[in-house]
């Protein structure tokens, strides 16, 4: 993902959106018209006042 951060964008290649929840928000990050630098690593971190979080996730390119 040649480390972009990601805050809140809409933009024709990404958008991230927001699902609200009893206990938070969900957030979904959509890729669209997936290429070659889109495949990688990507870290979602989360931040309240009782600390904070780091998991990554990786997006793979399915075989045929």
């Amino acid at each position: 993902m040649n480390n972009v951060e990601f805050l809140y964008i809409d933009d024709l290649d990404y958008s991230i959106l927001e699902d609200p929840l009893p206990k938070g928000v969900r957030s979904i990050l959509v890729v669209r018209e997936t290429g070659e630098k889109d495949f990688g690593a990507y870290n979602c971190t989360v931040s309240n006042p009782y600390g904070s979080q780091v998991k990554q996730i990786f997006l793979v390119r399915q075989s045929k």
